[in-house]
């Protein structure tokens, strides 16, 4: 998963899933990148990030964005999708 808001260095609390602080992590993730479902469900919060993500793959590559991008990154947060619910 692509965690282009923060600078490396910043990322690391949303990289360890299984941390008792992750959740607090990601809330704060959601709030600076203007997540309107913060407190809402995880199915909804993830749909807006997999949008979000290829929104600003697009605006990065345009048109010569390619599918295979697209499909990386739908993969990428089923993957994390199913981890995520899990907990």
């Amino acid at each position: 998963m692509k965690i282009r808001h923060y600078k490396i260095e910043d990322r690391q609390g949303l990289g360890k899933l299984d941390s008792l602080d992750w959740e607090k992590h990601f809330k704060k993730y959601l709030e600076d990148i203007e997540c309107p479902f913060v407190d809402s469900s995880k199915l909804n919060q993830l749909e807006w990030l997999l949008q979000y993500a290829i929104k600003l793959e697009y605006s990065d590559n345009g048109e010569s964005s390619s599918v295979l991008i697209c499909f990386e990154i739908i993969y990428s947060y089923f993957t994390f999708l199913c981890d995520y619910c899990v907990q």
